[in-house]
């Protein structure tokens, strides 16, 4: 292996908040009710290689002053047909969709907590395998968030749960049907760096590859500290 557990966890340690700009984003806000918010549209906007953190502040800028709020009684002139900037903006998606697949959730349940707990432990008589398949029965479809069946919702789905825990928006939360964050980027620098034995795409098998090594390396209740190496070492450790 190009680096040893104790050069990753050592790089790890330096690593903070303001590293990653969505997790400095939601950091800045002040309730979890619209931290979760915040985080749930910067994983939509986010896919794990392009940078797209004017569209991510843009959009909630709009959402001001509070995201939530804005969630149960959207500002229709905002997100109307009618502002062109911002449907230029989400060409590809619909923001109107998601936040009405959010609005459901919460109105549905006493939390999106309590919303993604009950789809995890009874969805159609069955319980979900892993995180992201809670998620995506929360918020897919339409292009709103994808479905379990895209390769993208590996990375945006996990991300999204990445997110929730290490800035610990959600209690009690259970990361063990939880994978690390993962496309072909993530899965290819392990395979670089010679975490992994061989090449592997980003998909359901490299996700779930990768997540157990990483388990292996650091322990059930430490494997993040794998994606996060993997996300922001890059090139940049010295050998």
């Amino acid at each position: 292996m190009k680096y040893s557990l104790n050069d990753i966890v050592d790089f790890v340690k330096n690593v903070g908040i303001s590293d990653d700009k969505r997790l400095q984003l939601v950091s800045t806000f002040k309730e979890s009710y619209d931290k979760e918010i915040v985080a749930i549209i910067s994983s939509w906007l986010y896919n794990g290689y392009s940078i797209e953190e004017y569209t991510i502040e843009r959009t909630i800028e709009m959402m001001m002053p509070s995201p939530v709020t804005f969630v149960l009684n959207p500002n229709k002139e905002v997100v109307s047909a009618d502002n062109g900037c911002f449907c230029g903006m989400m060409s590809n998606m619909n923001f109107i969709n998601l936040i009405g697949k959010i609005r459901d959730c919460l109105l549905l349940h006493e939390s999106l907590q309590v919303c993604f707990n009950s789809y995890m432990n009874n969805y159609k008589r069955h319980k979900c395998k892993y995180v992201h398949d809670a998620l995506a029965i929360m918020f897919s479809g339409g292009t709103g968030l994808p479905t379990k069946a895209s390769k993208s919702s590996f990375f945006r789905y996990n991300y999204l749960y990445y997110l929730l825990y290490k800035l610990n928006i959600w209690a009690n939360m259970d990361i063990s049907k939880a994978l690390i964050p993962c496309n072909d980027m993530i899965i290819q620098r392990a395979y670089q760096y010679g975490i992994v034995d061989e090449s592997r795409k980003g998909d359901l098998g490299g996700a779930i590859a990768l997540t157990n090594k990483a388990k292996a390396m650091f322990g059930e209740k430490d494997f993040y500290i794998l994606y996060e190496f993997l996300n922001f070492a890059k090139d940049d450790i010295k050998q």
